[in-house]
């Protein structure tokens, strides 16, 4: 059995569902189907079962296809439909025991027209088309088998010698497995501006929200885990000056919360946390667990697998083809987060003329006309240095430049 795994989200915006109720029915039937939470199938799971404080789903099942259904408080998921459970590699297993058995019976009776001390021996012992063996020197065989063609001994095969088995099976024992199970989580960034409320903040004594105004922004709840480090960050500085934070369990009861902080430790029963920026323009804010990247990530989903090539960016693509046998519906659940990551990424990735790349920007700084250095100021993108052709004109919505020589160039840009 290979694992079912996933993260239960509202179909319509692809929000998370910590502790959703999920039901698990042989396909096409209402017949709750024997869950297990090992690959042996020796400890049962509970049917329904329940998405952890992450909203991860994980289990095993024996019934080859399933359906699935995820319900959060009244809401109801779309049916899961016909996801297959089996391992591709039990499949092929099956497969390669048949065509083994089938071999050895065939050589079994090949074996059994006799052996012979040599190949005259065997064509003297033998009618044409039969068949005869001659054991051999070699140490990693034992046998050659022989077909009597008209009095002429044709190799047909040979058979190898149990110390050659045996070299080989040490062999294939030291061999790394390949990746059976993927995973999806979110990456470094937990900040999703794509569900964040404008206008918004809440009360760092009560955990209620505010009434909208001003230029604040607030996140939506956040899962955490109790006693994890969390740190923030807006537009590539501290967050300190500009920030409120508040903690909640697991049925989001407000448990504790302030403002002014760069980095907090998630306090006892602690599931979820839900921050809030104060911030002129668009909100560029990372939180991210333990340490922050060393420069602004958006918001998006990653896969992970049993391998050292962990940490993928997930596109639609590579999703679907990753999950194509574990349920489209579970792909269209996660489609609006994918589609805010394609949507700030496609001007770079899909036109070539596009020489400004936004996940590699350098946001507060801005680059001097005078001089070419870095400078430090708020609601400025600066890029990198790409390389230019003499005659390239470069073009934002400000101003073009005309480069004198053939030269690497950087630009920057004010984010409006």
């Amino acid at each position: 059995m290979q694992p079912i795994q996933f993260f239960a989200a509202r179909a319509e915006d692809g929000v998370l569902l910590p502790g959703a109720t999920v039901h698990v029915y042989s396909s096409g039937t209402s017949i709750l189907t024997a869950l297990f939470s090992d690959a042996e199938a020796t400890v049962p799971l509970a049917n329904p079962t329940h998405a952890d404080a992450s909203a991860r789903v994980f289990f095993y099942a024996k019934e080859r296809r399933i359906d699935v259904s995820i319900g959060y408080g009244g809401y109801v998921a779309p049916l899961l439909k016909d996801i297959v459970t089996t391992d591709p590699e039990d499949i092929l297993n099956v497969v390669v025991e048949a065509a083994d058995r089938a071999e050895i019976a065939s050589s079994q009776a090949q074996l059994s027209a006799g052996i012979f001390a040599t190949t005259a021996l065997g064509l003297a012992g033998t009618v044409s088309g039969k068949y005869f063996s001659v054991p051999t020197a070699d140490n990693n065989e034992y046998l050659i088998l022989y077909q009597n063609s008209s009095g002429v001994a044709i190799e047909v095969k040979r058979y190898p010698s149990a110390a050659a088995v045996s070299g080989v099976t040490s062999r294939v024992a030291s061999i790394e497995p390949p990746v059976k199970s993927l995973s999806i989580q979110v990456g470094k960034n937990l900040y999703n501006n794509a569900t964040q409320v404008a206008g918004g903040s809440f009360n760092t004594t009560t955990g209620g929200d505010t009434a909208p105004g001003g230029s604040w922004y607030r996140s939506e709840y956040i899962p955490v885990a109790a006693g994890a480090t969390y740190k923030f960050s807006l537009a590539a500085v501290p967050a300190a000056a500009n920030m409120a934070y508040a903690f909640y369990t697991a049925a989001k009861a407000f448990i504790s919360g302030a403002g002014g902080a760069n980095s907090v430790s998630a306090p006892a029963g602690a599931a979820y946390l839900r921050v809030s920026f104060n911030w002129a323009g668009p909100i560029t804010a990372i939180v991210a667990a333990d340490a922050l990247p060393g420069q602004y990530v958006p918001y998006r989903l990653e896969m992970n697998g049993n391998s050292s090539e962990a940490g993928l960016y997930i596109g639609k693509d590579l999703l679907s083809k990753t999950l194509v046998e574990t349920g489209s519906a579970i792909v269209a659940g996660l489609s609006p987060q994918l589609d805010y990551v394609t949507e700030r990424h496609a001007s770079f990735i899909d036109t070539p003329s596009n020489l400004f790349d936004y996940r590699a920007r350098i946001i507060g700084k801005n680059i001097s006309s005078t001089n070419g250095l870095e400078v430090n100021v708020e609601g400025w993108w600066a890029t990198g240095l790409f390389p230019l052709l003499m005659t390239v004109r470069l073009t934002d919505q400000q101003q073009s430049h005309q480069p004198s020589t053939s030269c690497p160039s950087r630009s920057s840009v004010h984010k409006v």
